[in-house]
């Protein structure tokens, strides 16, 4: 590609959209043009605004802010007719199923973890599954830092929809269960502590032997690499909704 991609990174003034900021200075086939926020006004050489005030032109918007900022992006977007790469976890079923309609008029790349590792390990679970059938309980277990605001992480979730069937439960709460585990059960358990970036480990339980696959981030890096390829990704797509896979693929 000749062209340089023109980036807007929404949520800049957090942790992770720094840490685009400064992977993204390190492309030549990308230019960063401005990052929207609301608790900077400057980070380095990149102007930050509200969205509100933002008025430049750009191709993709790749957002680690909040399921807040939702509405605001789609405006954005339809005034630039630039494409979206939505890392933002959180969002309620209304929010995806507007994500999702969005999509139609503009190509949307959704991930709650951009890390190729972690969709690895997705696509791992599901394949372990068919082989080992209905007898093997399934547990989900994710550990986060303790600034982690939702619950289960949306990695998590992810997980649990890939495995799921018409039937399965989701279960986060035992406590107050007094009976026995049902084999249509997932239980889905977080842990927040410290400074962890991120791990989340898969169990699938027999009688007598337990296979585990785990993902553990060392660093935030490997979720702003990851979203500045899927901006390269879905920089020439047609409408429609994207996630990892596609871009694995």
């Amino acid at each position: 590609m000749d062209k340089k991609i023109r980036i807007l990174v929404s949520g800049c003034c957090g942790k992770m959209g720094r840490i685009v900021l400064e992977e993204a200075k390190n492309r030549n086939d990308m230019e960063v043009v401005a990052g929207l926020g609301t608790s900077c006004s400057k980070l380095g050489d990149i102007n930050v605004y509200d969205a509100d005030s933002f008025n430049i032109d750009h191709d993709v918007i790749i957002d680690f802010s909040s399921p807040s900022a939702l509405n605001s992006l789609f405006e954005i977007s339809r005034t630039f007719n630039s494409k979206l790469v939505l890392c933002t976890t959180g969002y309620s079923e209304s929010q995806l199923k507007q994500i999702e309609e969005f999509s139609k008029e503009c190509p949307v790349f959704l991930s709650s973890n951009t890390s190729l590792g972690i969709n690895t390990l997705v696509n791992a679970s599901q394949s372990i599954k068919k082989n080992l059938g209905e007898s093997f309980d399934i547990e989900i277990i994710e550990k986060h830092h303790n600034k982690k605001i939702d619950a289960p992480s949306g990695t998590a979730l992810m997980i649990y929809n890939v495995l799921r069937d018409n039937t399965t439960e989701i279960v986060f709460d035992r406590s107050k269960r007094r009976q026995k585990r049902s084999k249509n059960e997932i239980g889905v358990h977080s842990i927040r502590g410290g400074g962890i970036t991120g791990e989340h480990e898969v169990l699938f339980i027999g009688e007598n032997e337990v296979l585990s696959i785990k993902h553990v981030a060392y660093s935030r890096k490997i979720f702003a690499q990851g979203a500045i390829e899927a901006a390269f990704f879905i920089f020439d797509k047609k409408n429609g909704l994207y996630n990892t896979n596609d871009l694995i693929r």
